[in-house]
């Protein structure tokens, strides 16, 4: 089979799915070790046997509702290449907003120190850590997903302290900047994508009744873990900046939101 006949068989079929077609190019140029122009100008090639094999188990695992990200083993965040499984979230590129953010806030202070809290598959913390001089380190409560964030570190050549933490619960030291994506969607949620919901940590995705739990447990404590003149970088929900804004200033001063490229409300930054 040549490669045109099989986008041309699996395309149409993704696209029927309600299923990114994009995904489905993704899987076949990485499994073919291509980029997508490279791909194309193969188009007309020969696909060889044991790869053609691999490619469209792989392109029909994806069909069924499983994450092309989980079917590679791996995704892409901040120009980096980070291992992911179902004990992660799968990084997503609205979050790379936040990374610009904390990086920007980070010159305002000498060798900061910067903690990444639920840091999942630790792909925060390492693009921080790729990005500023200081001292970055990351937690979560799931020993599965801190494993995952030590391989990411390790194999993007980054030193980070992870360890293992409900929230702040075991946080020892004080840092000049908290940074985090918390869990926010609501617990009875309509409209959560299947896929997602199917196959992507629970304890990573759900915030409570109305999503904001990781906000108020961390907002509550953050006082005594931030050095003075210390900031908060959280990820926001589109739709409820005002009201994590109601809880941020209960207990800080100053609030400030960042709009995604998409023009949506997701970075909050707490001082």
């Amino acid at each position: 089979m040549r490669y045109c006949e099989l986008l041309n068989k699996y395309l149409p079929l993704a696209k029927n799915a309600n299923l990114e077609e994009e995904a489905v190019k993704l899987i076949v140029a990485e499994l073919s070790n291509m980029n997508n122009t490279e791909l194309y100008l193969h188009y007309n090639d020969i696909i060889p046997a044991r790869l053609e094999e691999k490619i469209t188990s792989s392109v029909e695992k994806y069909l069924t509702g499983y994450p092309a990200q989980y079917i590679l083993g791996y995704t892409y965040f901040y120009g980096l290449k980070l291992k992911v499984n179902e004990d992660v979230l799968i990084p997503r590129f609205d979050t790379e907003v936040v990374v610009e953010a904390t990086i920007n806030l980070a010159k305002n202070y000498h060798n900061p120190k910067v903690l990444d809290i639920c840091t999942g598959s630790g792909a925060i913390a390492i693009a921080l850590a790729k990005n500023i001089v200081g001292d970055i380190e990351g937690l979560d409560i799931s020993n599965k997903a801190l494993s995952i964030a030590k391989i990411n570190a390790k194999d993007n050549d980054v030193k980070i302290r992870f360890f293992e933490s409900d929230l702040l619960r075991n946080v020892k030291e004080k840092y000049d900047i908290l940074v985090s994506n918390p869990p926010y969607i609501e617990n009875n949620a309509r409209g959560v994508d299947k896929m997602v919901l199917d196959h992507e940590p629970h304890l990573a995705l759900f915030g409570g009744d109305d999503g904001l739990d990781f906000y108020r447990a961390i907002l509550k404590d953050a006082q005594k873990f931030l050095k003075p003149g210390g900031s908060i970088v959280f990820e926001i929900p589109y739709d409820k900046a005002n009201d994590i804004k109601f809880i941020a200033l209960t207990y800080f001063k100053n609030v400030q939101v960042q709009k995604d490229l998409s023009g949506n409300d997701r970075v909050m930054i707490i001082s």
